[in-house]
């Protein structure tokens, strides 16, 4: 039981490092997406990012393709083709995230009237889509670089994304 007691701090401290981490990334790219993503005008420049970050579906669709294509090729070119992949896709969230984010800015009132909009009418479509869990347990679950399965792709309905069905389209 101690060494479950330990281990569960151990993961707790570094789960808050890669939480500063992600912040300090997250951060980053919101501010070199609002520096050359058509800055100083708002609402568009918001609008713009949100649509960027609609290639996060592409990204999604392609991640089989990509980790096929690199089955088999070696040790690092495994690594760089991954991690490239994964600094692309984090970046088109990132510009997404930041749109999104600022398109709220812009449209909510910024009082509790907004703050009560803000929280109750997206809570109440995650109950009906079944992913609360999202913003009420905080994310202790993280792929590790070292994953062999690192573009592994998971999603709601348990639906498969294969090369075949993509040469179907």
């Amino acid at each position: 039981m101690l060494n479950d007691i330990k281990s569960r701090c151990l993961d707790s401290l570094v789960a808050i490092l890669i939480y500063i981490f992600t912040c300090f990334y997250w951060r980053g790219s919101w501010d070199t997406a609002g520096a050359y993503i058509l800055p100083n005008n708002d609402p568009i420049n918001s609008w713009v990012q949100s649509s960027i970050g609609f290639g996060t579906f592409i990204m999604y669709l392609i991640a089989p393709c990509v980790r096929s294509a690199l089955h088999g090729k070696g040790r690092i070119t495994y690594i760089l083709g991954t991690r490239t992949f994964c600094i692309i896709q984090g970046s088109i969230y990132m510009i997404q995230w930041r749109g999104v984010w600022t398109l709220a800015d812009y449209y909510l009132p910024k009082d509790l009237l907004g703050g009560l909009l803000g929280i109750f009418k997206p809570y109440l479509l995650l109950v009906i889509l079944g992913c609360t869990r999202h913003v009420i347990w905080p994310p202790y679950g993280f792929t590790v670089d070292t994953e062999e399965n690192m573009l592994g792709v998971s999603n709601r309905f348990n639906t498969k994304v294969s090369i075949e069905g993509m040469r179907k389209w």
